[in-house]
């Protein structure tokens, strides 16, 4: 039974129900359809969310400066809010860590804003140093409460914590009508640490971080595991780390055991704590250092003609904070790529990354093949598994099967009814992808013949994930239909309550995957340079009797 509620309201509109119930952690202020004006609360405070027709939906702090106007705390209408519950939710994402990071939690992101149901707020611990940056207006408004009891959850798993520091010196925090700053938080029955600078491990490798002076909360946490990837790959390999910063890819390929590395920033004074962070590891004779701008340094590099290393790490900073630059930012990323991979020789292992968030997935993977082929790599591709792009709608329709020409009426507006398809007379909701995504790509390029899709934005998914559940648990789910691929619906989402069509008939089987009779069969590749023998053995096992297992035991289609 749901508790009797004290807490201001805020409705929604339909759109905004919509992705409230697809999971999405945000109301956006143009999903508003009523909030609670100053006289019901204050700005930064709790209300509920509700629908049009008053269905709770969650809670969550009220932003009224910010288009993200509420971010969800929790969807329980039994929660309260007080100490026993940040508590627990403090208690929750540090078991969680300790489940997930292998024993590595003397460093690690600790709380990481929505992911852990703390929206706005990110906490990272460097050993006996927390260090927090907040972005929201209703986290700012708790932290006199909630950092102590971070601190207080800890040191009861035995955890020694001398000081928080606060790095709120981000621009971000003006949207939410808050200032900038950063400084030491005064934690209860604790002496202000006398300095900023603290030492971490982590993959057995020793930094310095500067948590006042740093990029971002000081250290750049989230390459922990890619990072001890690189250490692996790295032995016997002449190195190339460019972007270094205060060193982490670079020493972790020296402790991997690397024939020498070189690591590269345009920062004087990052180059200097690598350096020293070589030093204390003791792997100052196989490193050298150099202070250069990377765009400089690899067109000089090729003009030499010669290929002195065999291993280069790309890990730049964000070339776009925007999707208004993007485009530029692509010409960016591929530039320093296609650089490089003229560099490597045959065999050699180029390690990249983007942290753009206006640079998918999708988009970075394609400038990669366009480097690729600008740079003159052969690449090899060999097809290994089937998927399908299919179409799937709720279990509860009674339409089995669809025609392509059906399917591409439907997405371009000209059915509003199933009753015309063999259904029944209920309205046609059609779900898309965002532009630009890859199941939205596929759409476009597969099924709709340079047909032009007629989207409405209430029914344009976050994720395939998202479209999945809609379609399967959302009120009028039945009357809903989407695509993705096979393998997500079957084995990734696995949600109750869909069904996969037809098309012309043809449903999307093993056997006719196999034979390529579904329209919409998608071969996977393993693609690999042409000449690296220890990826071509692995491609052979891959396509092999007992690599076909592999692939079928992990919910693909093998070859045979």
């Amino acid at each position: 039974m749901k508790a009797a509620r004290d807490y201001p309201i805020l409705t929604v509109t339909a759109k905004g129900t919509r992705w409230l119930e697809s999971g999405h952690p945000w109301v956006y202020d143009s999903d508003v359809a009523r909030e609670p004006d100053e006289s019901e609360c204050e700005n930064g405070a709790l209300v509920d969310v509700v629908s049009e027709k008053g269905k709770y939906l969650g809670t969550g702090f009220l932003s009224r400066l910010s288009k993200l106007r509420v971010r969800i705390v929790s969807r329980n209408a039994n929660d309260r809010f007080d100490e026993n519950f940040w508590r627990r939710r403090v208690r929750y994402a540090w078991d969680y860590r300790k489940a997930v990071m292998d024993g590595q939690t003397g460093c690690c992101r600790l709380i990481f804003g929505e992911a852990d149901a703390f929206p706005g707020l990110t906490v990272d611990r460097f050993e006996n140093l927390l260090v927090t940056q907040t972005l929201s207006l209703g986290m700012e408004k708790i932290k006199d409460m909630l950092f102590p009891l971070i601190v207080e959850v800890l040191e009861q798993d035995g955890e020694t914590i001398d000081g928080l520091f606060e790095r709120n010196d981000v621009v971000l925090r003006e949207k939410e009508g808050l200032t900038q700053n950063k400084g030491w938080f005064p934690l209860p029955g604790k002496k202000t640490p006398e300095s900023p600078i603290t030492e971490i491990c982590e993959n057995g490798v020793f930094y310095r971080v500067d948590v006042e002076n740093g990029q971002k909360t000081g250290f750049f946490l989230d390459q922990k595991f890619n990072r001890l990837a690189v250490a692996h790959l790295a032995h016997g390999k002449r190195v190339l780390d460019c972007f270094t910063h205060t060193g982490s890819f670079a020493l972790n390929a020296a402790k991997g055991g690397a024939e020498h590395v070189t690591a590269v920033d345009v920062s004087e004074s990052a180059i200097e704590m690598a350096r020293a962070n070589a030093a204390r590891n003791g792997l100052e004779d196989k490193m050298d250092f150099l202070a250069a701008d990377v765009f400089d340094l690899l067109p000089q590099l090729e003009a030499a003609h010669e290929k002195p290393y065999d291993f280069i790490i790309l890990d730049p900073p964000a070339f776009t904070k925007s999707r208004r630059t993007a485009n530029n930012a692509e010409k960016g990323y591929k530039e320093i790529n296609l650089r490089a991979m003229r560099l490597l020789p045959r065999g050699g292992y180029l390690a990249t990354a983007s942290c753009s968030h206006f640079m998918p997935a999708e988009r970075f993977e394609r400038m990669l093949r366009s480097a690729a082929a600008d740079a003159g790599v052969e690449l090899v591709y060999v097809p290994f598994c089937y998927d399908a792009f299919v179409f799937m709608v709720n279990e509860k329709n009674p339409v089995t099967s669809l025609t392509a020409q059906q399917i591409r009426q439907i997405y371009t507006g000209q059915y509003s009814s199933w009753e015309a398809l063999g259904g029944e007379s209920q309205k046609l909701y059609a779900y898309q992808r965002p532009h630009g995504s890859g199941s939205q790509t596929a759409m476009e390029e597969m099924v709709m013949q340079g047909l032009e899709l007629q989207a409405e934005e209430n029914y344009i998914s976050i994720g395939m994930d998202d479209a999945v559940r809609q379609i399967g648990n959302y009120d009028n789910g039945i009357g809903a239909i989407g695509y993705s691929y096979l393998y997500y619906v079957n084995k990734l989402v696995e949600s109750s309550g869909i069904r996969v069509l037809a098309i012309d008939g043809i449903a999307p089987t093993t056997e006719n995957l196999q034979s390529g009779a579904y329209p919409y069969t998608v071969n996977y590749y393993a693609v690999y340079r042409k000449g690296d023998s220890n990826t071509e053995a692995f491609v052979n096992w891959l396509i092999s009797d007992a690599g076909q297992l592999a692939v079928r035991q992990a919910g693909y289609v093998p070859l045979r």
